[in-house]
């Protein structure tokens, strides 16, 4: 068994970069994460007290797929390892165990990235939302540009500049403006 302590729990450059970079929508996959895959750990344990190698195997895998996906590194090497005992038909109890406690720490983990991330939240899904439509030259409406403007740290003559920038169409240099941020 490897020891897992020096496989970061979360790999958020990782995770972040899955998603073109989208922080918002990283910090919303990792709540989905949490509330739709609470009831796996019961669900893992269920097939080992049965000793149901296939559906262990199944729901490991699913896991695993998930985990390599979000930047859970250490939630999916542990899960690589129980994945590879399952199919050698090597003891599965060490390993599976491993996942769950990887699993509770990975929550844990999120609960902590969220709770220190979370208040500017709502303002950068709009600055995101922002650059997304002007590198898709969509149109934006100039309140948009005010409500995704409101929460930055810009004097009001850099949002003014912006906000004149956007209407003229200037997509370009509105994003130049934007990544200076």
């Amino acid at each position: 068994m490897q020891d897992y302590q020096s496989i970061p729990l979360i790999d958020l450059k990782f995770g972040i970069s899955q998603l073109g970079g989208n922080e918002a929508l990283y910090q919303s996959l990792l709540s989905r994460f949490v509330t739709e895959y609470e009831s796996v750990p019961d669900k893992i344990k269920a097939t080992l007290d049965k000793n149901d190698r296939e559906s262990c195997r199944v729901q490991v895998h699913t896991l695993k797929g998930v985990a390599g996906n979000m930047g859970l590194s250490r939630l999916h090497k542990a899960c690589t390892e129980a994945q590879s005992a399952i199919k050698n038909d090597d003891d599965m109890a060490e390993p599976v165990e491993c996942v769950l406690n990887c699993f509770n720490l990975s929550v844990k983990a999120i609960s902590e990235y969220q709770s220190t991330h979370s208040e500017s939240s709502e303002s950068q899904v709009h600055l995101t939302t922002l650059k997304q439509k002007l590198q898709n030259n969509e149109f934006v409406a100039t309140e948009y540009v005010k409500v995704a403007l409101s929460e930055c740290q810009l004097s009001d003559s850099k949002k003014q500049e912006l906000i004149q920038v956007i209407s003229d169409l200037e997509y370009d240099k509105a994003l130049n403006l934007l990544n200076d941020l």
